[in-house]
């Protein structure tokens, strides 16, 4: 590494494992696969959690996508990422898609023609002429697992409420709703059910302007033009179901004043299967004035609660691979033939999606991170194999995500700013011990299918906090490129990097 040129991270304790790769090539028609050797060296450090999973360790040295460290969880581990190098914008930025296995001692990652598109992948002049070769690198750095105060400075920005784009609230003079309720004429899950929404405007909502409502996991309908019950208001509105978003357009200007609007049931919109908590963060609404004008949507203030239905019960036969389903039809664990080693032939295994309890399970405080969806809860015996789960991701989230986050891929397209914020989706399993939703690196999310997968193995049961097992698929902010104000854990020096997870100090 040549420090002058592709300077190392100053922050997060972050070092440049190996050499720096270099490739010259035309550009290529189709994805190349990459791989780098590990040095020893960075073998060791990552050594625990071979295999991208967790151990509990004794030494906060949990290696790349660990989680646990021996007594405290959301102790600081080491990580390590393929990174490319931004010739415009002087920075490694990491690569998501990659990973490092342990016990070949390589990093692998792709490079599909994405990356030749970005403006400072391949080094170029003035004029346009090529200046260099792209470089990659592996590089190893601090991660914190769980979220707290002091996290991110990022995170000084209000939690309440949850932009849909990227324009602050504070630069919107007209189209703002503040206080906003829902109330629903059923009460069981599943239901059809007329929708009445209340609000209150703050600033002139013009005529031809937009109310939207994000009801996650609402279904059923179509998208024609709604039938709607109001007074004194004269709204039209549609469905868009791909985005569980209720659009109302008002044909006059809206002053500032309370207003109420009922979406009848006859339109067949449906009551989420896992029913709604109460006051349900994950329910938004947001106006904005002109078709193509960004939206700041805020929480609902209040809303009822629709009681969940009772837990689905499978009786597992543990001689051949079988699957506990739940009442979406999609979400589910995979047994795998001896999940349980043989004990029993049949085992009984229950699973139960709810609305998320936030006084029971709170969702974190900072990035603007919001549940997408229900919390899946199993119930069985300790498994001697590894399972695989996956959970349905509702329209909503795959909406935002499509526009602002990682596109289910790791990459994201950030035009000129590389280092933009961007909405990133991962599944996570409660601590009950530490009170907090911990991420599990290796889910995924196939935005496509909308779909979040993961894997459980037993180390999950053997973490004090983990049982009874709940899981959840959580979206927040994520900033792509270090900087001495992406995590204030970097105020430690960051001159030297620690070989283990000691403090130099």
């Amino acid at each position: 590494v040549n420090t002058s040129a592709t300077p190392v991270p100053s922050t997060l304790n972050a070092i440049l494992a190996g050499p720096v790769f270099e490739l010259e090539c035309p550009r290529p028609l189709k994805a190349l696969n990459l791989s780098l050797v590990v040095p020893g060296s960075a073998l060791a450090e990552l050594s625990t959690g071979v295999g991208g999973r967790r151990s509990n360790g004794n030494n906060g040295n949990n290696g790349n996508n660990g989680q646990g460290n021996g007594n405290d969880p959301c102790e600081k581990k080491r990580v390590g990422k393929m990174h490319w190098w931004d010739h415009e914008n002087l920075v490694w930025r990491e690569m998501k898609e990659s990973f490092l296995s342990v016990l070949f001692g390589l990093i692998f990652g792709f490079l599909d023609d994405w990356y030749w598109d970005q403006p400072g992948f391949v080094p170029r002049k003035n004029n346009g002429q090529r200046n260099g070769n792209p470089k990659f690198a592996h590089v190893i750095k601090d991660f914190y697992p769980c979220y707290s105060s002091s996290s991110s400075s990022h995170s000084s920005s209000s939690s309440s409420s949850h932009s849909s784009s990227s324009s602050s609230s504070s630069s919107a003079t007209i189209a703002r709703i503040a206080s906003a309720s829902l109330s629903y004429s059923a009460g069981t899950a599943n239901a059809v059910t007329g929708v009445t929404v209340s609000f209150d405007v703050v600033f002139r909502l013009p005529r031809t302007g937009y109310v939207e409502v994000t009801l996650p996991d609402f279904h059923g309908g179509d998208e024609n033009e709604l039938t709607l019950t109001q007074s004194g208001t004269s709204f039209t509105g549609w469905w868009v179901l791909s985005s569980n978003v209720l659009v109302l357009q008002t044909g006059d200007d809206l002053e500032v004043g309370s207003y109420s609007v009922t979406v009848d049931a006859s339109n067949g919109i449906a009551l989420p299967v896992y029913g709604i908590g109460e006051n349900d963060p994950g329910l938004l609404i947001g106006a904005r004035p002109f078709s193509g004008w960004s939206i700041v949507k805020v929480a609902v203030d209040t809303s009822p609660y629709v009681v969940p239905p009772p837990p689905v019960v499978t009786a597992i036969d543990d001689s051949a691979e079988r699957t506990a389903p739940t009442v979406d039809g999609v979400s589910g664990i995979v047994f795998p033939a001896g999940s349980f080693g043989g004990r029993r032939a049949v085992e009984s295994v229950s699973t139960y999606l709810s609305p998320v309890n936030t006084s029971a399970t709170p969702i974190p405080s900072t990035l603007n991170a919001v549940m997408a969806g229900p919390v899946f809860a199993l119930e069985c015996a300790t498994p001697v194999t590894t399972l695989n789960v996956s959970m349905r991701v509702p329209g909503s989230a795959i909406a935002e995500l499509l526009e602002f986050g990682e596109g289910g891929t790791g990459r994201r397209l950030l035009a000129r700013d590389p280092c933009k914020k961007y909405r990133k989706g991962s599944m996570y399993w409660y601590d009950h011990e530490m009170e907090a939703w911990r991420e599990m690196v290796e889910s995924r999310v196939e935005v496509i299918l909308g779909i979040i997968f993961g894997t459980l193995d037993p180390w999950y049961w053997a973490q004090p906090g983990f049982r009874p097992p709940r899981f959840a698929f959580i979206v927040r902010d994520f900033y792509p490129c270090y900087s001495s104000s992406s995590s204030s854990h970097s105020s430690s020096s960051s001159s030297s990097s620690s070989s283990s997870s000691s403090s130099s100090s």
